[in-house]
């Protein structure tokens, strides 16, 4: 069963506590989904957080891509 505000929990493990007090402790199993991540983003409002997003992932490409190219590069000078 998955609860319809994920967005609420907090993690505090009260519901698993309180099943344990019922004597019942796999009635609540707290895991997370491989396939989401939930995060929330935060702007002034000078732009949408979708393009926030979108240009904070742009810039982490890039910077893996350099970092990539430095490894490469590096690698490559060890074994000549």
């Amino acid at each position: 069963m998955e609860i319809d505000e994920p967005m609420r929990c907090t993690f505090c493990d009260e519901c698993k506590l309180k099943a344990d007090y019922l004597e019942v402790p796999d009635l609540v199993s707290i895991r997370p989904k491989d396939d989401r991540f939930i995060f929330t983003v935060e702007t002034t409002g000078a732009l949408p957080p979708e393009k926030v997003v979108l240009q904070a992932l742009t810039i982490m490409k890039d910077k893996l891509q350099d970092l990539h190219s430095q490894l490469n590069s590096e690698q490559e000078a060890t074994f000549d």
